[in-house]
């Protein structure tokens, strides 16, 4: 947890034992990988404002991450430690490669972001709806109606065709969906048939 007097403390989840206590820039965004080995933070003012530091379990500085334009509001690490997605009051959101400090993807219209792979991100639209976008084409390639019960976290299963999706308040959904070539397939046969509205074509970059 964060408090404005600067101070990271680190809890273990269990007991709520007080592990660690670290001394950050100011910041309202904070996460930390599964092994963790790194502790992101989103810093808010001074002349590394709207940047995310990189540091490891000690408080050193391992790099910056720096494009977003406004404050950061939510940040996450992929399973592997190796991406970070991050998102922005602008509605931006940026996929980073931890590593190299590099931008894998840019996306615009993103309200908050809460997980991310290699392959794959998931974000919250301005509009509450649930998006899974692949990293190779920026597509959307499954989204649902719009949810009021803040998201914890998803898992997608490829090889089954399966996304689950577990809310704050304990419940699970699972979802299918079908692999992005085959949706594109679709789309493009649909398309033929002219039953695409322009929000589709547009969605699924056809116009």
């Amino acid at each position: 947890t964060e408090k404005s007097d600067g101070y990271l403390y680190i809890f273990e989840t269990k007991s709520m034992k007080l592990l660690q206590t670290l001394q950050f820039p100011d910041t309202n965004a904070v996460a930390i990988s599964d092994d963790k080995g790194m502790i992101a933070i989103g810093i808010l003012g001074g002349n590394e404002g709207n940047t995310i530091g990189i540091y490891n379990r000690e408080g050193k500085c391992l790099r910056m991450l720096r494009g977003h334009q406004s404050w950061i509001n939510s940040i996450s690490f992929s399973q592997d430690g190796l991406f970070l997605i991050s998102s922005s009051s602008d509605q931006t959101s940026i996929l980073w490669n931890v590593q190299t400090g590099e931008k894998v993807l840019s996306l615009i219209g993103v309200k908050a972001t809460f997980g991310c792979s290699h392959d794959t991100i998931c974000v919250v639209s301005p509009q509450n709806n649930l998006r899974v976008i692949d990293v190779a084409t920026a597509s959307v390639i499954f989204e649902t109606d719009a949810r009021t019960i803040p998201i914890v976290s998803y898992e997608i299963s490829k090889e089954r065709g399966v996304i689950s999706i577990i809310y704050k308040n304990g419940v699970m959904e699972h979802w299918k969906f079908l692999p992005l070539q085959e949706l594109i397939d679709q789309t493009r046969i649909r398309f033929k048939k002219r039953q695409l509205t322009l929000e589709e074509r547009k969605k699924y970059y056809l116009e």
